[in-house]
């Protein structure tokens, strides 16, 4: 009597698993490949952002060292500790820095904001898209 294993073929025959028979060693190699091309095509990991190297942190206002600005993997929070807003954003490079399409979550859940960041300095500069406002901060210690 022959025990059967079975072993999912990479990408183009998920559906039907090819039947393996016990003293066969399978090829790894091809599988882990096709995984791996198919994880990085489809995103797998990626959280909906672009990747804002340099940029990503936590700032301080430089005019009022209350306000906040943090830039993490796709989340966004603006204000005071105890006040604030947050919310999730998606980055496109534009010119020296990136443009943010923020959509807040929370008390103000449903609106949507964009903001022009640039690095300047030791800190950055950010550009309300919607009223032109333009604020600074430094990075946080």
């Amino acid at each position: 009597m022959r025990i059967r294993t079975f072993m999912l073929l990479p990408v183009t025959r998920l559906i039907a698993p090819i039947p393996m028979d016990s003293n066969m060693k399978p090829n790894i190699i091809p599988y882990l490949a096709c995984v791996t091309l198919v994880a990085w095509l489809a995103g797998c990991g990626h959280e909906g952002h672009s990747s804002m190297t340099g940029i990503e942190g936590t700032y301080v206002q430089t005019d009022n060292t209350n306000i906040i600005l943090v830039f993490k993997k796709g989340y966004y929070q603006q204000g005071t500790k105890d006040i604030h807003a947050e919310g999730r954003y998606h980055a496109h490079a534009a010119g020296k820095g990136f443009e943010l399409h923020i959509e807040l979550t929370g008390a103000l859940e449903g609106n949507q904001t964009t903001l022009l960041v640039e690095p300047s300095g030791d800190g950055i500069r950010v550009k309300d898209g919607d009223t032109g406002e333009e604020l600074t901060f430094k990075k946080a210690e």
